[in-house]
């Protein structure tokens, strides 16, 4: 779990960076630039209307997203609680599809990367594959449950 607190951490680190700047109005710089010119363009993605959503930034939402992840894996060393764990998994899986649809919107509709945002990204994806390998028990009582409920439904 303690690498799951990092990949959080990092997270939570890239996204206030970028909400930082958001309200600063300032663009971060984009190192890859000089190796994918046409590809990679910050400004592009973070000033298209895509970067915000209900007049909030979305690296605001990646913010809230990683800090409750981070609470939760440190939640997770004091606790032995199985609700702390199936909250993770929940937010692990919101993250995971979030960022795959911010990475479609990066690539098919703005046609532009944000290596901040890709670096989000592939923080949500890592933490997917670690949260259910680490947390598979969990994960299959988690998907029964949710069986159950809707053969009673």
């Amino acid at each position: 779990m303690f690498v799951l607190l990092l990949l959080s951490i990092s997270g939570l680190i890239d996204s206030l960076y970028l909400t930082w700047e958001h309200y600063r109005k300032v663009i971060p710089p984009c190192t890859v630039n000089h190796l994918l010119p046409i590809l990679s363009d910050c400004g592009k993605v973070l000033t298209s209307p895509y970067a915000v959503a209900f007049g909030v930034p979305l690296a605001l939402f990646g913010v809230f997203h990683y800090g409750l992840l981070s609470i939760l894996f440190t939640a997770t060393f004091f606790s032995k609680n199985k609700i702390i764990k199936y909250i993770v998994i929940i937010e692990s899986i919101g993250g995971f599809f979030a960022s795959i649809y911010f990475m479609y919107i990066q690539l098919i509709v703005i046609k532009s990367i944000c290596i901040y945002c890709t670096l989000s990204a592939l923080i949500s994806f890592i933490i997917i594959y670690l949260v259910f390998k680490k947390l598979r028990k969990e994960r299959f009582e988690l998907f029964l449950v949710s069986c159950f409920q809707r053969l009673q439904s």
